[in-house]
């Protein structure tokens, strides 16, 4: 969706700036009379955070977009925020490289994708964005225009500020230019499926594969309805493990002939080909945007204590990644969203609302800050005194 189907998130038509000289001024002059700016491009993560908590002139940054550098040699690359992924990797693909991220919406962007720290099924082999930057230019609220990084892997000593916004909404600054490391494209994939009667033996197997020699790009466990939203895969038991790995042919080939004996199961279906590239370029809309569900939320907890998501009324449409330890359930409403809260939080972890039909404040989809919210209010208060970007979209309200 664009910036002007949500009218009643902003008061003013969005300003494009068309160089980072101009977003510098553009913010200086909004910090200056205290109006806050709410940053996007393709606005195709609006879904994600808490409304708005106050009104806020949209800030359109698609302009901002192209090729900065690209040395294939160094497989080290730097794009204007701006530009969309599919642009990104249509540049890279012509020197048979590629980012490592799985695809998003259409019209996603470089730099909505960090935003918002974006990962796909294959974060468990490739990472995610927090794990490929190298440098970052953004601007502060009162125009204030920062390099950090550069074009190479260092060790840092102290803090890595690329981190610090990767994920935060563009609550901090707005990200102008990203610099990355780009990777050599594979030449073969393949992925397996495997059921299981519920869901701890799934698990139990998904983590037997992440223990093994093998070294797969994906590992995944669904239920039934997620199974069948996501992979179109109709199973006659309650729960299911996808494995996928690639590279060169012996090494996929040794995945699918060593996976049924690890996870004491016969392979129930193979993918590959035109099929597995389908499944990858649909997951991230079937995943997020689902019809059936008037929430998404997304929870993080260690992968051992998933089990007790079973007991939830409405635990259906699980999708699990256990490498990261993150999944994602639908559930019926709010009262629903804080029983699994309060389940996670148990055992240590998290859950907020990722994707819903409805606009809720910042303690209904975050939850109530944690006791080291200060640190992150004193960060806020460093990078945005005058909290004009995004306000109270972030987490407490940021």
């Amino acid at each position: 969706m664009h910036l002007s189907q949500h009218p009643h998130r902003y008061l003013f038509m969005p300003h494009s700036p068309n160089t980072i000289e101009e977003l510098s001024e553009c913010l200086a002059g909004r910090n200056s009379a205290g109006n806050a700016v709410a940053p996007a491009s393709g606005d195709t993560h609006h879904y994600i955070g808490a409304t708005l908590a106050r009104e806020a002139e949209p800030l359109d940054l698609s302009q901002l977009a192209g090729e900065r550098f690209y040395e294939p040699a160094d497989m080290v690359a730097s794009f204007s925020a701006g530009t969309k992924l599919s642009d990104v990797q249509l540049a890279l693909d012509a020197e048979n490289q590629r980012l490592d991220i799985d695809p998003g919406h259409p019209d996603s962007t470089l730099g909505g994708a960090l935003a918002i720290d974006h990962f796909g099924p294959r974060c468990h082999g490739w990472g995610t964005l927090r794990d490929k930057i190298l440098g970052l230019t953004y601007v502060l609220a009162d125009g204030g225009i920062v390099k950090v990084g550069g074009r190479v892997m260092k060790n840092v000593a102290g803090y890595d500020l690329n981190k610090l916004m990767i994920g935060s909404l563009g609550t901090l600054a707005v990200v102008a230019e990203v610099t990355f490391r780009a990777n050599p494209k594979n030449d073969t994939e393949g992925a397996w499926l495997f059921e299981f009667d519920d869901l701890n033996a799934a698990l139990e197997a998904a983590l037997k594969v992440q223990g093994s020699q093998l070294e797969p790009v994906a590992v995944v466990v669904f239920d039934q309805q997620a199974a069948s939203t996501i992979i179109g895969s109709e199973m006659v038991k309650s729960a299911q493990l996808f494995v996928a790995a690639e590279g060169v042919p012996p090494f996929v080939e040794h995945h699918a002939a060593s996976l049924s004996e690890l996870v004491g199961t016969e392979m129930t279906r193979s993918i590959d080909g035109t099929a597995l590239a389908a499944i990858w370029s649909e997951w991230h809309h079937r995943l997020h945007c689902r019809d059936e569900a008037p929430i998404v939320a997304r929870f993080g907890t260690r992968a051992s204590k998933c089990s007790h998501l079973k007991d939830l009324q409405t635990s259906n449409g699980l999708v699990l990644y256990p490498g990261r330890g993150v999944g994602f359930l639908n559930v019926d409403d709010i009262d629903s969203l804080q029983e699994l809260r309060q389940k996670c939080e148990f055992f240590g972890g998290y859950a907020v609302v990722h994707w819903s039909r409805d606009q809720f404040d910042a303690e209904t989809v975050w939850g109530r800050p944690r006791p080291d919210f200060a640190v992150m209010q004193r960060l806020k208060q460093t990078h945005d005194p005058n909290g004009i970007l995004n306000p109270g979209r972030f987490y407490g309200g940021i």
